[in-house]
Parts: C-alpha cells; structure tokens; sequence
C-alpha cells in the first residue's frame, strides 16, 4: 500500500500536471504565471508531494511493524 500511495503521488500528479499545465509549468514554478493558474498548480503540487510523504510514513511504520513482530525492540529518539 506505501508503495502505492507513494508512486501514485509522485508519477500520478507529473502526468496529470503534464496534461493539464504542459510547457506553461515552468512559468508556474519560476513564479512569471499570475492569475488563476499558479492556485490550482500550487494545490496541486502541494497534494503530489503529501502522498509522497504519506507513502513514506507507511513504508516507515510497515517496517517497524514487522521488526516488532520479530521481537526486536525499536526506539526513536529524537533530540
């Protein structure tokens, strides 16, 4: 499922961005486009990279998941 929700988010939303903004994408990202094209690409550049991490997230806890299964004990310090 963490793949996925990860390959989903990452090559889903660049085909979809593709089709939907093509070479006008570049003006996006260097912040040139005004109006209301830059909104939709924002939210939906901002949706591709949260499954990304969402995908990560799961592949984390599907991992750790299986090392307590195997008994091992896992701790996460963060300072």
């Amino acid at each position: 499922a963490a793949a996925v929700v990860y390959v989903g988010g990452a090559i889903g939303f660049e085909i979809a961005g593709g089709w939907l903004w093509g070479d006008s994408v570049n003006q996006v990202y260097a912040g040139e486009a005004s109006g209301t094209g830059a909104l939709p690409y924002m939210l939906m550049s901002t949706l591709e990279e949260s499954l990304e991490m969402i995908g990560l997230m799961l592949a984390i806890n599907g991992l750790l998941g299986h090392l307590r299964e195997q008994g091992r004990e896992t701790v996460i310090q963060v300072d």
